[in-house]
């Protein structure tokens, strides 16, 4: 039995933090790509995807990794902490295309290790055990990052030269951005106005600015609450939820950060 400790859900993928009792699990037919990453202690464990079957112990950092229509099982000796991620079958296509590949170059995986695997999950456990969620974009970008590292390891042709968005198309996403910064927007939202893929984006939108999009976003929220309180007349808490914050906690703690000073230091 598998215990729920953590949860989030995005646009096309979703993550869990679970802690597992000892014993038989099973992942049944799913037309999810689904990926267990090892996080806890090193667990001794017999697991078998399609017919591709490994013993061993399975260390922090492994993962496991089940495509479409494929069933699963692992059998544990001891209790175990492990990330849970759901991709659908949209996200992991355009994931797949970007590097010029197919959902069905997948293929079922176990105790395998990849350093950007672990690393972009370790961002997403960051994320679910935050008391103050990032904006979807952070949450989305995250997803799509590791879809797409998914989709290279099973990649058999090399990644597509990517260029920078063009002044055009940066102008008609910074102009978007602006006019809803609070709003919670999606990478889905922004690839459209660009006029290309959402794998391809954030990597054009790096290109054209030098930071993601998500980092963009935060730092035009906290520009424009500055503007709000010092010429604005704007409480604190106006500020933060017309510059798109959640609370006013998350405005301090991002204007502390970006400019050095505090929501209340300005309106002193």
């Amino acid at each position: 039995m598998a215990h729920r400790l953590a949860y989030r859900a995005w646009d096309g993928f979703e993550a869990s933090l679970n802690r597992t009792d000892a014993g038989k699990h099973e992942a049944t037919i799913s037309p999810l790509v689904r990926m267990a990453l090892h996080v806890g202690p090193a667990v001794r464990a017999d697991c078998q995807v399609d017919d591709v079957r490994r013993s061993g112990w399975q260390s922090p950092g492994d993962y496991d990794l089940v495509p479409p229509g494929v069933q699963g099982q692992w059998e544990d000796a001891t209790p175990a902490l492990v990330m849970s991620f759901r991709f659908s079958p949209e996200l992991m296509t355009r994931a797949a295309e970007g590097l010029d590949g197919r959902l069905e170059d997948l293929r079922p995986q176990m105790r395998a290790r990849d350093p950007q695997v672990e690393l972009i999950g370790q961002a997403l456990r960051a994320e679910l055990e935050s008391p103050l969620p990032s904006p979807r974009l952070y949450g989305e970008s995250l997803g799509l990052a590791l879809a797409v590292r998914l989709a290279v390891r099973a990649r058999h042709r090399p990644a597509p030269r990517l260029t920078a968005l063009t002044p055009r198309q940066l102008r008609a996403v910074t102009d978007r951005i602006e006019a809803h910064l609070d709003e919670d927007l999606s990478l889905a939202d922004l690839a459209a106005t660009a006029g290309v893929s959402v794998s391809h984006f954030t990597v054009m939108f790096r290109r054209a600015v030098g930071q993601s999009a998500h980092r963009y976003l935060i730092e035009r929220r906290v520009l424009r609450a500055q503007d709000l309180l010092v010429r604005g007349g704007r409480t604190i808490a106006q500020a933060a939820g017309e510059a798109g914050f959640a609370h006013q906690s998350h405005l301090a703690r991002c204007m502390r950060r970006m400019l050095g000073v505090t929501p209340s230091q300005l309106t002193a």
